[in-house]
C-alpha cells in the first residue's frame, strides 16, 4: 500500500515548535477508508503491552490531531471514549469492552 501525497506541504500557522497535531491530521485526513482501519488496528497491536498509561496518552494524542483517529485506535483496542460532564473533550477510559 502506498499513499501518494500532492501538495502536502503544511504551515499549520504557527510555530514549529508548539503544534504538534495539524500535519498529523491533516496526513490522516488524507488517507483512504481501508488505510486508516490498517493504520487503527495496527497501532493498537503495536501498543501490545504497554502499560496503560502510555496507551492512554497515544489515544490522547491522536485524538488531538483528529478525533477519528483517536476513536478509532481506541475501538481497535476494545476501549470506550466517553465525553464526561463539564468536559467538551472526550476523556478517555482504560474499560475492555
Amino acid at each position: 500500500m502506498r499513499l501518494f501525497l500532492q501538495n502536502a506541504l503544511v504551515n499549520p500557522g504557527g510555530s514549529e515548535d508548539d503544534d504538534y497535531y495539524s500535519q498529523p491530521g491533516l496526513l490522516f485526513r488524507l488517507m483512504p477508508d481501508e488505510e486508516k482501519q490498517a493504520l487503527f488496528e495496527n497501532t493498537a497491536h503495536a501498543m501490545g503491552n504497554a502499560p496503560e498509561e502510555i496507551k492512554r496518552r497515544h489515544i490522547g494524542n491522536y485524538l488531538k490531531a483528529d478525533p477519528t483517529y483517536g476513536a478509532g485506535v481506541a475501538q481497535a483496542m476494545e476501549w470506550r471514549l466517553l465525553t464526561l460532564p463539564g468536559h467538551s473533550s472526550r476523556r478517555i477510559l482504560a474499560l475492555r469492552k
